[in-house]
């Protein structure tokens, strides 16, 4: 998952503007290309209208094995210091596309909050989804 993220990252990504972070895992094919497909959408939001868009943004991704008794991977997508954040009025292509791609494809549960310092969005979604589990 880290390699897909970095990837997806790498137009936009400076050593500065990304901290990336978890244990490493492996998505099975399908829920790798689901995953693209919504990293790909965030990123390039951030880039024309959150954290990537401004000089001094950033963005903090990490995940986890969840712990309790779902068996679940944890998403998190937090912006900062980008623009400031306003809900917007009606969802967009790009949302509609990152929560149902998300729900469909990974099992998976997505909050996302448009707080005033930057988004922070939520992917929760079944470890069925990986090939295999190593906790570092």
């Amino acid at each position: 998952m880290g390699e897909l993220i970095r990837r997806e990252l790498a137009p936009y990504a400076t050593r500065h503007n990304t901290e990336i972070d978890g244990p490493e895992v492996l998505l099975k094919p399908e829920a790798a290309q689901a995953m693209a497909m919504v990293l790909h959408e965030l990123a390039t939001n951030a880039s024309k209208y959150g954290a990537l868009s401004a000089p001094g943004g950033r963005i903090k991704i990490q995940w986890r094995l969840a712990t309790d008794s779902e068996a679940q991977v944890e998403l998190f997508w937090k912006e900062e210091g980008g623009p400031a954040v306003r809900p917007p009025k009606r969802s967009g292509f790009g949302r509609i596309l990152i929560k149902r791609l998300a729900e469909t494809a990974l099992d998976g549960k997505v909050d996302l909050e448009f707080a005033p310092a930057g988004i922070c969005w939520r992917l929760r979604f079944p470890q069925t989804h990986l090939l295999n589990k190593v906790q570092s």
